[in-house]
């Protein structure tokens, strides 16, 4: 079973913070699967992708543009790894159930919401429960990530 990240937002939104955590993995040569769970929110992040800063170019791609396989970011609403990446990242309370091939799981969810943050420790019991390792991460007072230490 993949290792899952539970990233808390507290600090910064996901528009902020995902196109972040995609540098990374790009930096790091790795493939990564965004899952979302609407068409709308998909294609707001396709477009804010291209423009979120100046000095940075994250290639991705989605079922429109097509070549899944070329894409080292790949777009979906849908459970799917087209582009063999090694992480699948889930916002929007995304759960699941089944990882393929993923060997690493980035969960991320608006911390400020005690509606998502219910379903998050939802989420969390259940991928304890299918075997996964689990990290949980915040964000300090100027948005950085850290690992918070079990309780």
């Amino acid at each position: 079973m993949p290792e899952v990240s539970l990233y808390k937002l507290q600090k910064t939104s996901l528009e902020h913070s995902l196109p972040r955590l995609l540098e990374k993995i790009f930096q790091a040569q790795k493939k990564a699967v965004v899952l979302f769970g609407t068409p709308e929110r998909l294609d707001a992040f396709n477009a804010m992708l291209w423009t979120y800063s100046q000095g940075s170019f994250l290639p991705h791609g989605s079922s429109k543009e097509g070549t899944a396989e070329s894409q080292p970011i790949w777009l979906t609403t849908i459970l799917e790894n087209p582009n063999e990446a090694e992480i699948l990242i889930t916002v929007e309370d995304q759960e699941v159930n089944n990882f393929l091939t993923f060997s690493r799981c980035l969960d991320i969810y608006d911390g400020n919401d005690p509606e998502a943050e219910a379903k998050a420790s939802d989420r969390k019991k259940k991928y304890q429960a299918l075997g996964c390792s689990i990290s949980m991460w915040h964000q300090d007072e100027k948005g950085a990530w850290h690992e918070m230490q079990p309780n």
